[in-house]
């Protein structure tokens, strides 16, 4: 009987401790990547990892501190928004980023580090333990002299199309090698049975830098008719096979709405100032003659405001603007009055001004006009024609096909332009590379005639 007395006082005691003693244990943090890795890196590059945390439990409002530890090269490391972040209260998940740039005078060599990822409560009124989470991400970088071409695509995307438009496929890549990347890509259109209609091959999809992610755009021609097909899109670098995805596309006959643009928007702004400033002189007798009405309105009522009802009902009263109704006619009356005497009063300003001019050709009976004309010379040139075409080629490679010969003197629409490269579209809608030492400006031509 003793023994149970003891055992129940001892848990009463351990209950008690455990209820008058705060210990502030947060709940747990998780991150996502749980490393940096990159092992195809060179001199100069540079890339960027997103991470994101997260926390369960208590919701406080807590500082997150990031600090690289990778000795003598602590200094590549940039994180965004800062190294001391808030993670607000109430507030789940939270992103940061940090971004790795290598020195153009790195050593080839692998370094290995990590980075502390630090919780620390804001309360400033904290008792008793205080349990301070903590996390550690892996980094592993390694420079390499060796060129390595690795691509990974990691969306397949197209939109709907008009009738006769070029079909269009959004390709989103990520480069985790060192060097640039051009993929290709091959499509197979099928209707919904899944029997074979076109094959394309697009080979113009552009270039992908190094750590780069982007996305990158194809079309081709297409004859189809009003309906729904199936698009297998496969994406190849060099001969090996990336990603193969199947997509649905529409092909409509409705015409695309025509968005308003900011420019349109200015130019209406711009109209409407115009408008004013052209006429800014009439407008100001437009409120000279408002404002004069509505003084001339209420000294009228102020005048009959106190009169008594027999005089106000007189037809002589009335006419005077006993009445509403004929005060408001007053009114009007009087402040069109003012319009019309600021109008007369710019008339009576004009001057007319006479300007004698001299006949230089006097008609005298019997005499004739001797004065020679001098006629305008022109030296005139036989146009000079030549057979010159320049290739344009599938790929920012003078390597690659070519797909279109421009003549001398051609004009195309520039797209976007890559190291020393020109995206151009061409006649038939599709799209090709122009070196650019076959570009020559009009001011070019003009400067070397």
């Amino acid at each position: 009987m003793k023994n149970i007395k003891n055992t129940i006082s001892k848990i009463v005691l351990g209950v008690v401790i455990l209820l008058t003693t705060s210990v502030v244990a947060h709940a747990g943090i998780g991150i996502t990547p749980a490393d940096i890795v990159n092992e195809n890196l060179k001199p100069g590059a540079s890339f960027t990892t997103e991470f994101k945390l997260s926390r369960s439990g208590n919701l406080n409002e807590i500082s997150i501190v990031v600090e690289p530890d990778y000795g003598p090269i602590s200094s590549w490391f940039t994180v965004k928004p800062g190294k001391v972040m808030t993670f607000p209260q109430g507030q789940r998940i939270m992103y940061f980023q940090i971004s790795v740039n290598v020195p153009e005078t790195a050593e080839y060599k692998d370094y290995k580090g990590a980075i502390h990822v630090t919780a620390l409560p804001d309360d400033a009124d904290v008792k008793g333990v205080m349990i301070t989470q903590g996390l550690q991400l892996n980094a592993q970088l390694k420079l390499t002299e060796e060129d390595i071409e690795k691509l990974s695509i990691t969306a397949i995307k197209t939109e709907n199309v008009i009738k006769g438009s070029p079909v269009k496929i959004d390709i989103t890549a990520k480069n985790e090698g060192n060097v640039d990347a051009s993929p290709v890509a091959k499509v197979k259109v099928m209707d919904l049975q899944q029997n074979l209609i076109e094959e394309h091959d697009i080979s113009n999809l552009g270039v992908v830098k190094s750590n780069e992610t982007k996305t990158i755009t194809g079309q081709f021609l297409s004859n189809l008719e009003i309906g729904e097909y199936f698009l297998e899109v496969e994406v190849f670098l060099d001969s090996q096979s990336l990603r193969k995805e199947r997509l649905v596309l529409s092909v409509t006959e409705d015409k695309p709405v025509v968005a308003t643009t900011d420019d349109d928007s200015k130019d209406q702004k711009s109209s409407i100032q115009s408008l004013l400033g052209d006429n800014q002189e009439y407008i100001l007798w437009i409120v000279a003659a408002c404002v004069g009405g509505v003084i001339i309105y209420f000294l009228i009522d102020k005048l009959w405001n106190n009169k008594p009802v027999e005089e106000k009902e007189k037809p002589a009263s009335v006419a005077l603007g006993s009445k509403k109704s004929t005060r408001e006619i007053l009114s009007i009356s009087f402040g069109f009055l003012i319009f019309l005497g600021l109008f007369s009063a710019s008339l009576s300003d004009a001057k007319v001004v006479e300007t004698m001019v001299k006949d230089s050709n006097k008609d005298v009976q019997g005499a004739q006009d001797t004065t020679v004309v001098p006629e305008p010379t022109f030296s005139v040139l036989p146009a000079q024609e030549t057979d010159t075409t320049y290739p344009i080629f599938s790929r920012p490679d003078k390597n690659s096909s070519v797909i279109y010969d421009a003549k001398d003197g051609e004009t195309f629409d520039v797209m976007e332009s890559d190291n020393g490269w020109y995206k151009v579209s061409l006649p038939d809608g599709s799209i090709g590379w122009i070196p650019e030492d076959l570009i020559k400006s009009k001011v070019t031509e003009q400067a070397q005639q």
